[in-house]
């Protein structure tokens, strides 16, 4: 088992202009405007610790955010990456992390 680092800095609370300018940022990345939700908060605990199962080789989600519609997206990784779950199935870890562009998932 691995134990996961507990974060020492939270993350400040976003002011008003801020929370308008991620609105704006987002309304550029799914190119409608009408598409883009208001960004909420929430309060996390990383686990104590972590198990590391196995490898992840590609990832699935549904989304509406592209056309409205939902549909399946898949993407496979193109390096090997470790996938860890907390021993009360909370929180996955995947190492090394994803890189999102307004592409979307890369790597």
């Amino acid at each position: 088992m691995r134990r996961i680092k507990k974060r020492t800095k939270r993350n400040p609370s976003r002011c008003p202009a801020e929370v308008q300018e991620a609105i704006k940022a987002a309304g550029k990345w799914f190119g409608d405007p009408d598409l883009v939700t208001e960004p909420e908060s929430f309060t996390w605990t990383p686990p104590k610790a972590a198990v590391e199962i196995g490898n992840i080789v590609a990832i699935e989600y549904a989304s509406n955010k592209w056309t409205g519609e939902e549909h399946v997206y898949r993407h496979e990784f193109e390096e090997i990456r470790r996938m860890a779950i907390s021993p009360d199935g909370s929180t996955i870890v995947v190492d090394p992390p994803f890189l999102i562009t307004d592409r979307g998932i890369e790597g």
